[in-house]
């Protein structure tokens, strides 16, 4: 399969901060965060890419996931230069990294900019959010509007922004999928079930539908 063609899957993570907002973190399940986003990079590197916003409590995971399964290439991270310049320490082997101009005093301006340039991709076939506080949600609805046709499965059982996010909207999905993520803390049969059938060899033009 030619790298040129392969997929993407887009992630959206974090781990809520205890000395910010209360109701992410209060939630918010730390050990399903990590076990999630573990489950989706090392199910989907060996078929696609991933593609998320470089975060200092996630970017450690994805990349040991992606050193387990040979695929530190198919991971892209996005930066952006408001936060200072690369952390040669947490971004580690993970050598596609995208570093997108800052807004001089503008934090949330500046990372408006990241997110447009991170979802400005047609290979991504799918949005995964997990635990996360405001930014996950800033993104899912960022998501929504770009790929308006692509599933965004939030993983409720991770807490924090997913939950809200899986409570709070119409996810337009397929029932039995909605009740597996409702459920599911099994992270790799949940990702290998739903995700990664998503994620086609090129030659193939039909894919899953997982929206109802």
């Amino acid at each position: 399969m030619a790298e040129q063609s392969l997929s993407s899957v887009f992630l959206s993570a974090s781990v809520p901060d205890p000395e910010r907002d209360a109701k992410y973190y209060k939630t918010g399940n730390v050990v399903y965060i990590r076990e999630a986003v573990r489950a989706v990079a090392e199910g989907v590197l060996p078929r696609a890419r991933l593609v998320f916003g470089g975060h200092p409590a996630i970017t450690p995971f994805i990349r040991a996931a992606a050193r387990n399964v040979g695929h530190e290439d198919r991971v892209k991270v996005f930066q952006t230069r408001y936060f200072g310049g690369p952390d040669a320490t947490e971004l580690g082997e993970l050598s596609d990294v995208v570093w997108t101009d800052a807004i001089e005093g503008d934090c949330d301006g500046s990372l408006l900019v990241m997110r447009d340039a991170m979802l400005d991709d047609d290979t991504i076939v799918a949005g995964v959010f997990i635990g996360g506080m405001e930014g996950v949600e800033d993104e899912f609805d960022l998501f929504r509007k770009r790929h308006r046709d692509r599933p965004a499965l939030p993983i409720p059982t991770t807490g924090a922004a997913a939950l809200a996010l899986f409570e709070a909207h119409d996810l337009r999905l397929d029932p039995d999928l909605t009740e597996a993520l409702a459920e599911d803390i099994v992270y790799d049969a949940l990702v290998q079930r739903w995700l990664c059938p998503l994620l086609t060899p090129p030659e193939r033009t039909e894919r899953p539908h997982l929206l109802a």
